[in-house]
């Protein structure tokens, strides 16, 4: 037996349903301070900020780069 049920609530409802804090007032404050600082032509902030996504892009971009490699060969073997 399968039994589904689907709750159409927004975001706010949601936070308060699990008890997840609302962190709406940081974001706007970080985006704020953050288009500031590009304002005044402080470019390196918005760097240091994506530095760490960028990262873990590139690691999973060459994570999945080896997977693929690693098939290649595998079928190259058979």
């Amino acid at each position: 037996m399968k039994i589904s049920i689907d709750v159409d609530i927004s975001p706010q409802e949601a936070r308060e349903l699990f008890g997840w804090p609302d962190l709406s007032q940081l974001h706007e404050t970080t985006l704020s301070a953050l288009n500031e600082q590009l304002a005044n032509g402080n470019q390196e902030a918005l760097m240091a900020m994506l530095k760490p996504y960028l990262a873990s892009s590139q690691n999973a971009f060459s994570m999945y780069q080896k997977f693929f490699e690693n098939m290649a060969t595998q079928g190259q073997k058979k």
